[in-house]
């Protein structure tokens, strides 16, 4: 990529005035090149909460001749979190630490930045205000924008910069996957700091400049710090959407004051004096999220800021990542870059910035989900086999039955229907007792698990083994609203090839994939080492199981799932065993959220939190119930190393901190897979 210093400077498009594109047009500005900016708003009207200016912002900001200092940029101080009843949780002093930094942390007020920047990019930049685009072309030798009134724009590089409902990322992306709504919303307002230091209840917290407070219950948070040289105080309250009144997308919609009231109502007392005194510029907007997007480039195109990757603001950062994407496009096209060059340097780009940007959006995430978050619901396909939760061990009974405690834990933590597994006909017919003192909840599969494949064929005696299958399935079916809704766990296991041989568990599964057929239930199946196999067997038979199955427990590598979920159309679910290398981790990454469901495959797989590899993606897990062992065992308490469905949401969890997206969306596609497969959610 030799550069010529004799190149003219380049033409540069720019769509959006927010931070990332004015920060853009400064920072390439600065490299000599000739920058247009078109923006829909004409800021007739600026409003905004206040915004953090974190380290690695500061210093990017100074390297463009930019001090925060300048727009009324707070020094960070220190950081105090409380639970909802103003108990102190965690105090964070930087007096010390800030010794360490490259640069400072400020709190600014989002419109003081904006317009300071504003100011910066038009000493080199035009900006067109008031624009409506009707036309994107990126495809051409040098992308354009038409607008309504006719106008035509081309440059030799167009950067979208136009936030989250980026109308540059829709012809970038082509199909991108569309922003989904995170289940919060977010008030905010800001009060004159001068204003609490009068209010009985808020003098304390207002007694110290440049200090962030939090305090936190089990499904919302209000977030209180100053700005403007400690002038103005920034309030943001964190509400399950439902409870938010109408919320909306854009940043200016009224908040309903006494939406905001009643969400913060058994919070704290200077909780409670701060939402009462929020007036009419009270605001509120849903929060959104966004899965991460096929390619931030095209061509000569290219996204930055929330346009390329929105972020919930959870850790400060969302304005961070927008400074550093501009930077670094600056960085990357400076002064000589010759036109042919763009494409590749555009890639780099995208290289460069992609796995930083990340890393942090799932470190947000982690933070956005609050101590006991009930937005994370509607968690099913759990999977069970009976015997230790009926105080069964090796054989041995050791404690009664606590499965009825076991649906209490797992409900109290969000998962509402579970499915019980069959092995064999004695494990089928203890999970039917519990279907039957649980109907609400469970319903269960029948079949011979391939550890059990030998049974089949051990008896000569009538009625045969797969003949009490036939019966007993088809009395189960003749039921209203059976319990029985699949047909499983069947498949191949030869891992344990001394349980059963290869020969065996084919046999047995051929013969029952013959009763899957007459019953026309989806499969519940298992695959371990032996994908080719299965493969093999199965796929003559799916032509006439129109419901498909569902592949369990799956630790195969990412071709092995693809070739169930891409060829035959299976779904595939995984728990705590499928995250225990980084090929599984990278399988689970690869998995389509439409094939997706969610399992413990209790009283096995259990989610191991520390982890390194997945220890990230738990910080925010919420605290389990204590344990005993199941010698020791006392009601009420958990077992040790047996894996119950209140793992369940720790599952979702690692699902969405690998995938990089949120923990509901994880639920809600599995929930919504499970119930079209399986009908859990349905039965009553």
């Amino acid at each position: 990529m030799t550069i010529s210093q004799e190149s003219r400077p380049l033409q540069v498009l720019i769509v959006g005035a927010g931070i990332a594109g004015l920060t853009a047009a400064i920072a390439l500005g600065q490299q000599g090149h000739q920058v247009v900016i078109i923006e829909k708003s004409r800021f007739a009207r600026e409003t905004g909460a206040a915004i953090h200016v974190p380290p690695n912002c500061t210093a990017l900001l100074n390297w463009l001749c930019i001090n925060p200092k300048d727009f009324g940029g707070t020094l960070l101080e220190q950081i105090h979190r409380y639970d909802q009843f103003g108990n102190l949780k965690y105090l964070k002093d930087f007096s010390e630490i800030r010794q360490k930094w490259q640069a400072e942390w400020y709190l600014v007020h989002r419109v003081d930045l904006h317009n300071y920047l504003k100011q910066c990019a038009i000493r080199t930049a035009t900006l067109h205000m008031g624009c409506k685009i009707v036309n994107i072309d990126v495809d051409s030798p040098r992308p354009s924008v038409t607008l309504n009134n006719g106008e035509r724009y081309e440059a030799d590089l167009l950067l979208g910069a136009d936030g989250l409902h980026s109308v540059v990322r829709e012809v970038i992306g082509q199909t991108p996957p569309p922003p989904f709504p995170a289940g919060k919303s977010c008030f905010r307002w800001i009060l004159p700091t001068e204003k609490l230091r009068h209010l009985p209840a808020t003098q304390e917290i207002v007694r110290d400049p440049g200090v962030f407070i939090e305090w936190a219950g089990n499904d919302r948070r209000l977030v209180a710090y100053p700005c403007s040289d400690n002038t103005m105080f920034n309030l943001c309250g964190f509400l399950p959407t439902a409870e938010a009144g109408d919320a909306a997308e854009g940043w200016q919609a009224v908040g309903n004051k006494n939406a905001l009231i009643a969400g913060f109502s058994e919070f704290s007392s200077e909780v409670r004096e701060l939402v009462h005194a929020a007036d009419e510029n009270l605001k509120v907007w849903e929060l959104y999220d966004m899965k991460s997007l096929p390619s931030w480039v095209r061509g000569c195109s290219a996204l930055l800021g929330d346009a390329a990757h929105p972020f919930q603001p959870y850790m400060g950062q969302g304005g961070a990542m927008a400074i550093e994407d501009a930077v670094s496009l600056a960085v990357l096209l400076p002064a000589g870059t010759q036109v042919h060059e763009i494409p590749a340097r555009l890639a780099l780009y995208e290289k460069a910035r992609r796995s930083r940007v990340d890393l942090v959006l799932e470190y947000t995430r982690i933070n956005g989900v609050d101590e006991n978050d009930t937005t994370v619901r509607r968690i099913t396909a759990v999977t069970y086999t009976a015997d230790q939760f009926q105080g069964i061990y090796r054989g041995k009974q050791y404690h009664p039955c606590d499965f009825g405690e076991v649906i209490q834990r797992a409900k109290a933590y969000n998962c509402e229907k579970m499915m019980l597994t069959t092995m064999n006909l004695g494990g089928f017919h203890r999970n039917l007792e519990l279907v039957r003192q649980h109907p609400e909840t469970c319903t269960l599969t029948l079949g011979v698990h391939p550890y059990h494949a030998g049974e089949i064929y051990a008896s000569t005696n009538e009625p045969s083994y797969l003949s009490q299958i036939r019966e007993l399935g088809q009395s189960l079916l003749r039921e209203e609203n059976s319990p029985l809704v699949a047909f499983g766990e069947i498949g191949l296991d030869y891992e344990y090839l001394d349980r059963a041989d290869k020969e065996t568990q084919a046999r047995a599964f051929k013969d029952q994939l013959d009763l899957a057929v007459e019953f026309q239930l989806p499969l519940f199946l298992h695959v371990r080492e032996s994908c080719a196999d299965f493969i093999e067997i199965i796929r003559p038979y799916l032509p006439r199981l129109p419901k498909g199955g569902l592949v369990h427990s799956f630790t195969g590598s990412v071709s092995e799932m693809r070739q169930l979920t891409d060829e035959l159309g299976l779904n595939v679910s995984v728990n705590g065993v499928c995250f225990r290398t980084e090929e599984q981790l990278e399988m689970v990454k690869a998995i389509p959220l439409e094939k997706l469901q969610l399992e413990t495959d209790a009283p096995w797989c259990e989610v191991l939190s520390g982890d390194e590899k997945i220890a990230p993606f738990l910080e925010k897990a919420r605290e389990m119930p204590p344990v005993r062992k199941h010698n020791k065992f006392i009601s009420g308490q958990m077992v040790k190393n047996r894996n119950e469905s209140c793992f369940m949401e720790r599952v979702a969890m690692v699902v969405a901190g690998v995938k990089g997206i949120s923990v509901q969306e994880v639920a809600d596609a599995a929930w919504e897979n499970s119930v079209r497969m399986f009908g859990l959610g349905v039965r009553q």
